[in-house]
Parts: structure tokens; C-alpha cells; sequence
């Protein structure tokens, strides 16, 4: 078979991509904190053009400066020493805080390898397709470079079911359009597929993958093993789901044809 069904409480390293992503957002949010105590501290002490300038290029040097120039913001200018201090020190702080989660997350974008951005895809779209499949469920996907796949049953706050795929997944199934197909008794959500080469049906332009997928029965998710095929329209693809080859291929031939004859009645 494609690959071996691993149903098991997913280890903590596994969700580094989740975990990543929440850091991002993390990151995001303090930014925007951190704009916003700056903007409010800026306006009420009169801060020029040329001020602002020089406090977000040099907050380190501008934490010591003393205000007793022309053209200084005037909010700073009537405080006591001590005061005008402080409140230098507190300016210049937000800046440098700034600018170091925006060079740290910089410097973690730059550093992402391939792997790491087919993990992120992968959890991106994996999460998206499943929501579509599934809507009655929340979804909480990780990948990683092992071959297993999993589904476990959590119904915690994060999610009903924590699913697990291998980081090649976008590339081995959502970019070939496989990502969902529908079986005779529901929806299928495929975890992991292996491209088969058979003449005989690839002549007819259908095209053909062993697959794990996934289903809901007794409002559990459960793993199987099965085939997709696959056959592109002028408009659209048409696809089939079957745990048995022959099955699978009788069954996409007939959506061809009843295809076929809904664009001729047409």
C-alpha cells in the first residue's frame, strides 16, 4: 500500500508548525501594540517630522539625548530631568522593541527551507480542504517528513480531530486535484497517494492513484486504504473513490458518461 496507517497521539514536534504560526500571530499583534503606544506617545508630546526620524533610526542614542534645543518635541521640553528621562527611556524602548521582533522575524523567513514551507502549505490547505469535506468538524492539521498519516478523535478546544500527513502532501495530492472526492456513501479526504502507470486507462485519458483516505462513520474519522481516478473535462475534472480498482474504474466511467450527456443536453 502507499504508505502505513499510523493512528497515534501525535508527538509535540510534530505541531511545530501550528506553533510556529501562532508566534507569527503573536508577533503580529505586538507590532501593532507596539505602533500604536508609539503613535499615541509621538502626537501627544509634538514629535516633527525630523523628530521622528531621528528616534526610530537611533533609539538607543535618543534615550539619553537631552531636550533643550529648538525645534525639540515641546512635550518632553516641560518636564524636570528626571521626567524627560524617563520618558525618553520609555520612547526609545517601544522603537528598539520594534525593531527587534521585526529583524527576528526577518531573519526566521529567510532562514525557512523547502521543508519548511511545504509543511506550512501543507497544513494551510490541508486544513482548508478538510473544513470543505467536513464542515461539521474543526480540524487541527501537522505534517512532518515521516510517511504516516494519522487521525485522532480530540474534541478539546482547538479541535474535533487532530490529523496528521506527510509534508509532501500538497505536491502528491492537492496540486494533482485529489484532495476530496466523493464515494458512493460520502465525502473522502485523501491523506497520501502513489500515481499508478497503466496504459490501459491512461490511453483513455484517465489517470489513476492508490490512496490512503479519510471518511467520517459514527461521527469518528476512520482511515482506509483505496483508489482515485481521475479524468479532466473541457470545464472541469471528474473523479471517483472505491476501496477496489474495478470498482473505482466502473464507477468514474459512468460520471464520464452521464458528464458527457449533461453537456449534450445542454
Amino acid at each position: 500500500m502507499v504508505t502505513t496507517v499510523v493512528v497515534e497521539n501525535l508527538p509535540l514536534e510534530n505541531k511545530k508548525g501550528v506553533k510556529n504560526m501562532e508566534a507569527q500571530l503573536r508577533n503580529y499583534l505586538r507590532i501593532k501594540q507596539l505602533k500604536a503606544n508609539i503613535k499615541v506617545f509621538l502626537t501627544i508630546n509634538g514629535f516633527s517630522v525630523e523628530e521622528i526620524k531621528k528616534i526610530s533610526e537611533n533609539p538607543h542614542q535618543y534615550q539619553w539625548k537631552n531636550f533643550d534645543y529648538e525645534g525639540a518635541p515641546f512635550g518632553l521640553k516641560i518636564l524636570s530631568e528626571s521626567q524627560m528621562r524617563s520618558a525618553a527611556k520609555y520612547a526609545g524602548g517601544l522603537f528598539i522593541s520594534l525593531h527587534s521582533i521585526k529583524l527576528k522575524m526577518k531573519s526566521r523567513n529567510i532562514q525557512k527551507t523547502v521543508i519548511d514551507k511545504a509543511m506550512e502549505a501543507t497544513d494551510l490547505y490541508a486544513s482548508t480542504e478538510l473544513k470543505c469535506a467536513f464542515p461539521s468538524f474543526s480540524w487541527y492539521v501537522t505534517s512532518s517528513l515521516s510517511g504516516g498519516v494519522s487521525a485522532n478523535l480530540q474534541r478539546s478546544y482547538m479541535s474535533d480531530v487532530d490529523v496528521h500527513l506527510p509534508a509532501t502532501w500538497v505536491k502528491k495530492v492537492h496540486d494533482k486535484g485529489i484532495s476530496r472526492v466523493k464515494a458512493g456513501d460520502g465525502m473522502r479526504f485523501i491523506m497520501n497517494s502513489q500515481e499508478r502507470r497503466l496504459s490501459r486507462i491512461n490511453d483513455d485519458g484517465i489517470r489513476a492513484w492508490s490512496v490512503v483516505a479519510l471518511k467520517i462513520k459514527d461521527k469518528k474519522p476512520d482511515i482506509e486504504a483505496g483508489w482515485v481516478m481521475r479524468y479532466k473535462t473541457s470545464d472541469d475534472a471528474v473523479l471517483s473513490y472505491q476501496k477496489e480498482f474495478s470498482r473505482c474504474e466502473s464507477l468514474l466511467r459512468r460520471r464520464i458518461k452521464d458528464t458527457v450527456m449533461r453537456e449534450l443536453m445542454n
